[in-house]
């Protein structure tokens, strides 16, 4: 059956082991390329199926009938709902959209950890389970260092409070989250 073809597909391509491997999101394919999702375009996404079909004892059903079939029975365990914003993972059988985490080069960051300080573990390791399409091309480091950006600071902002604000603004660029209703506005002579 199509459906049958569709859990071959995905073993065959190791798209199914430790977590689902291949999403679909608002119409657009996405594959886990071991830290974040890249889009595969659709015709590069049939053409593979089609592929494998033809290396199978079922190359005879290589057609475009079956490929649809194929495509229509990859959908559904693929489907992320376009409603829920990305990054997103699912929890149980609903999709929770996760606003407070970044991907980095070094994993998945919890900002909301960050914030409190927490002492457990703010980055963990990357995972297909979290569909994020955005990487940040750094590693999260807590114990980074950066005087040349102190030092501008302390020149540019010479009170403690201006300085703290922009921490503030920088770090509500990091997220998603809007519900602290804040924009910015920048006079400068």
């Amino acid at each position: 059956s199509p459906a049958d073809l569709a859990d071959a597909y995905l073993r065959a391509r190791g798209l199914d082991i430790k977590g689902l491997r291949l999403r679909n999101h608002r119409g657009n394919w996405l594959r886990y390329g071991g830290k974040i999702y890249g889009t595969v375009p659709k015709e590069e996404l049939t053409a593979d199926i089609m592929t494998y079909l033809r290396s199978t004892p079922a190359r005879d059903r290589a057609t475009p009938h079956t490929l649809s079939s194929i495509l229509a029975n990859l959908t559904a365990p693929c489907l992320v709902p376009s409603s829920t914003e990305l990054p997103a993972r699912r929890e149980g059988s609903s999709w929770v959209t996760c606003q407070n985490l970044v991907t980095v080069e070094n994993g998945i960051l919890d900002l909301a950890a960050v914030r409190k300080g927490s002492d457990t573990q703010v980055i963990s390791p990357h995972s297909p389970d979290l569909v994020s399409t955005v990487l940040l091309p750094y590693a999260y480091d807590p114990t980074a260092q950066c005087p040349r950006w102190i030092r501008l600071l302390d020149e540019i902002f010479p009170d403690e409070g201006s300085r703290q604000l922009l921490q503030q603004i920088f770090g509500y660029c990091l997220t998603f989250d809007t519900s602290m209703q804040k924009f910015f506005v920048f006079i400068g002579t």
